[in-house]
């Protein structure tokens, strides 16, 4: 009988859950955010298990943050498109205001990775010494219904913004340069159009879609000659 995704409805997904081999996941994404449904019925966990990560492949548990921060991502502002170097690592304390204020990225949550994207423009009012553009940010808060993000996030001038991974697992540059190629190339097509004529779209944005698309960006990066990928 095929199996489908616990969490994205995929069929015949490549992964099953270590703990009990029931539940099928297409990605640790997928499984990682469909655990706190899946916890209650896996036979891995008992009570005091309950409010542990989903249990992992040991090749894919993910490292772990330093104590006292988060890992993500600072969104430098610069006019015009993104270029490698505008991404970089950042750590954040439990206590940041990302945490309080910031906004998940509702496209990136329809492929098993929902972040945070904390603007301090946006959310405090307060712009940078040297206002300056971040097309980025505007493009990874997208709404999925549109393809355009909210009107405040619109603003000339963006400046600097911060991302993180809504369940605190570390996101690296490269993660959401990916991510942010991702939303450009939907962006470039004619996904939304359908949407915006009142037609459903042509295909599901899915773990699988957003998995395969990384792939075929990273190669073709090194087939341009970028170094340092790994």
């Amino acid at each position: 009988m095929p199996t489908h995704c616990e969490n994205c409805k995929e069929q015949n997904p490549p992964k099953r859950c270590s703990g009990c081999k029931a539940a099928s996941y297409c990605s640790k994404e997928c499984q990682e955010t469909h655990w706190a449904i899946h916890k209650a019925n896996c036979k891995s966990s008992s009570k005091s298990e309950a409010t542990k990560s989903p249990p992992l492949n040991p090749n894919t548990t993910p490292s772990g943050s330093s104590p006292g921060v988060v890992h993500g991502v600072k969104l430098i502002a610069e006019n015009g498109r993104y270029r490698p170097g505008r991404f970089v690592p950042f750590e954040f304390k439990k206590d940041h205001n990302i945490f309080k204020r910031g906004e998940i990225c509702p496209f990136t949550a329809l492929y098993g990775v929902p972040i945070i994207l904390y603007s301090p423009l946006v959310h405090l009012g307060k712009s940078d010494v040297d206002d300056k553009d971040n097309q980025p940010a505007v493009y990874l808060r997208i709404q999925p219904d549109s393809g355009i993000a909210p009107p405040q996030w619109q603003l000339s001038y963006l400046g600097t913004c911060y991302a993180v991974r809504r369940d605190r697992q570390p996101l690296t540059p490269l993660d959401l340069e990916a991510m942010y190629a991702f939303h450009e190339s939907r962006l470039d097509s004619d996904y939304f159009e359908y949407a915006l004529d009142g037609l459903p779209y042509p295909y599901k944005i899915t773990p699988k879609l957003f998995r395969e698309f990384s792939e075929s960006y990273w190669e073709q990066e090194k087939e341009f000659g970028r170094k340092g990928l790994p």
